[in-house]
């Protein structure tokens, strides 16, 4: 070995974290310039932003509460997601949707009517609408879930793609406004 040979355990390290240090730059240049992305979005936005939403509220830290309960429960019930379709894991899919799923998005309904009796603002009224046709549709979905498993029959598939584009709609209004 000469002397200007790097040593086996230090060219590894360097080989490791070079890439890393790259990766890492790229990735922070990428997450600021979708953060920036968002911020002027929300800016321009003409919806009622969660902060006015919040606003709105007399006992803003009810508000907050029942928020954080709305978000931990969405969680739980997606968080069923892949479901094991197999003979073999059928019956724990078929009750994490019920039990889990469709619960969860029963108490989600419960806590958005809640909301109505912390603001008798109109102006949040539009937006209290959307969370609760957002959980509703979300529990007629996971019900439909639950069906198609049941029977373990594919013929709810375009319906259930139905549920989903309009989730998904509601959800870019809830999770990004």
């Amino acid at each position: 070995m000469s002397e200007r040979s790097i040593s086996k355990p230090l060219f590894i390290i360097i080989a490791i974290a070079i890439p890393l240090l790259i990766a890492s730059v790229g990735v922070f240049f990428a997450f600021k310039s979708v953060l920036k992305n968002m911020q002027t979005s929300l800016k321009n936005n003409h919806h009622i932003s969660f902060t006015v939403f919040a606003n709105s509220f007399k006992d803003k830290e009810k508000f907050k509460e029942i928020m954080i309960d709305f978000y931990s429960m969405a969680n739980m019930a997606e968080d069923i997601f892949p479901l094991d379709t197999t003979l073999k894991g059928r019956e724990k899919a078929l009750s994490d949707v019920k039990d889990i799923g469709v619960y969860y998005w029963n108490r989600n309904i419960e806590i958005i009517d809640s909301l109505n009796k912390l603001t008798h603002s109109k102006s949040v009224q539009p937006k209290i609408v959307v969370y609760k046709t957002y959980s509703t549709l979300n529990k007629e979905y996971y019900t439909l879930i639950y069906k198609a498993l049941a029977e373990g029959s594919t013929k709810y598939d375009t319906e259930l793609k139905a549920y989903e584009t309009k989730i998904s709609k509601l959800s870019k209004e809830i999770y990004i406004k």
